[in-house]
């Protein structure tokens, strides 16, 4: 399904407006503090931790690489996601939740003492 989002979107991120525009970037950021932190859980299941937020999709112990991959599909998926939603009112949603969800979980990896680790 992912697959299709570049059929389904014709991405112009030209035609955002301004808040668009940086809540799609904060989000993104937020994103990549969740990304980095989560790479650095991947390489630590000898000090106890496990996934627990997304265990039910990347399993409890998660590899570097399969964290790699979610977060690239979540990337991509974010941008055509968002350029798809034309409505004003849905894409401002969709920012939001995005920026609630990857927002706890950046907060919640940092609470547990992960870093940012590539």
């Amino acid at each position: 399904m992912v697959l299709c989002f570049p059929l389904l979107a014709q991405a112009d991120y030209a035609d955002w407006d301004k808040w668009d525009k940086e809540m799609f970037w904060t989000t993104t950021a937020l994103m990549a503090v969740d990304h980095l932190t989560t790479r650095d859980l991947a390489s630590r299941y000898d000090e106890g931790y496990t996934e627990d937020w997304n265990g039910w999709l990347l399993g409890k112990r998660p590899d570097k690489d399969t964290v790699d991959l979610f977060f690239l599909v979540n990337y991509i998926s974010h941008y055509y996601v968002t350029d798809w939603l034309k409505n004003e009112e849905h894409r401002a949603w969709y920012l939001t939740a995005r920026f609630v969800v990857n927002g706890a979980a950046s907060v919640n990896n940092l609470s547990l003492g992960l870093g940012l680790r590539f």
